[in-house]
């Protein structure tokens, strides 16, 4: 891997520490692409993967010393996706979904999987973290608020033009104030002529919280609209009018006293 060339970059609020790294597309061919698709079961991959991009959210001692976090990458997101089952069929589907396959020589006999690459992805916990179902919601008051931003993330993971039949992508938005920090990582999957798919994860802290909030929200149209066309990954969920699940969780650091 070459960690040299990682553009790596940390914002301190209170007792979290929020670390962003970026790196180009991981490359067509080499090493690290055959290291990548050795990690996964599916029989293909997004077309454009960025491997070493990640957010990690830390709960750290005063020293920087972490002692849990939350991390969104890639390899992770990957590991979710279906890799036997198709959860969505339309009439291209087949016939690209197989020319993909064939220009893997490896890959025999031909195997179905989604090949939206839709993952239930909520990020990459490790620590001790305490993590309860909670009927707190999103603070929407405080998520209006103009307050000045210290630093701001919008980067993607992957992304896939499905033949140039639609779009999936995985995308993640970042903001830190003084008064807080609010996470969404979406999942976007327009699939032309079929539907609209959107999985939201949300998270948010606000100063002398001592938990972090984590809404996760999925939903997807439940017919097609000649509106949609071109729909893009902002504005997505306003087309989507099915919620097929939404819950609420409360991830407590480890020396906290969940109230």
């Amino acid at each position: 891997m070459e960690q040299a060339c990682v553009k790596s970059s940390q914002h301190r609020l209170d007792d979290w520490l929020i670390i962003l790294k970026e790196h180009h597309i991981l490359k067509s061919l080499g090493e690290e692409r055959e290291a990548f698709e050795r990690s996964l079961e599916l029989p293909t991959i997004p077309e454009m993967i960025f491997d070493q991009n990640s957010l990690s959210i830390c709960f750290c001692q005063p020293n920087n010393e972490q002692i849990c976090k939350i991390e969104f990458n890639a390899l992770d997101a990957l590991k979710l996706v279906d890799p036997k089952n198709i959860t969505i069929e339309v009439p291209f589907a087949k016939d690209w979904r197989d020319s993909r396959i064939t220009n893997q020589e490896d890959i025999l006999p031909h195997k179905p999987y989604d090949w939206t690459f839709t993952t239930p992805y909520t990020g990459t916990l490790s620590g001790p973290w305490s993590i309860s179902p909670t009927s707190e919601g999103l603070d929407m008051e405080y998520l209006r608020r103009k307050d000045p931003i210290r630093f701001f993330v919008n980067t993607t993971l992957y992304e896939d033009e499905l033949g140039d039949n639609g779009v999936s992508i995985l995308n993640i938005k970042f903001r830190a104030m003084s008064s807080g920090f609010f996470l969404l990582q979406r999942f976007f999957l327009r699939i032309d002529g079929g539907l609209i798919r959107v999985y939201d994860t949300r998270l948010q802290w606000r100063q002398n919280d001592s938990y972090l909030i984590r809404d996760i929200r999925r939903m997807e149209s439940s017919s097609w609209r000649e509106d949609m066309v071109g729909i893009s990954l902002e504005i997505a969920d306003q087309l989507c009018d099915t919620v097929i699940e939404h819950y609420t969780e409360k991830l407590v650091p480890p020396y906290v006293n969940s109230p």
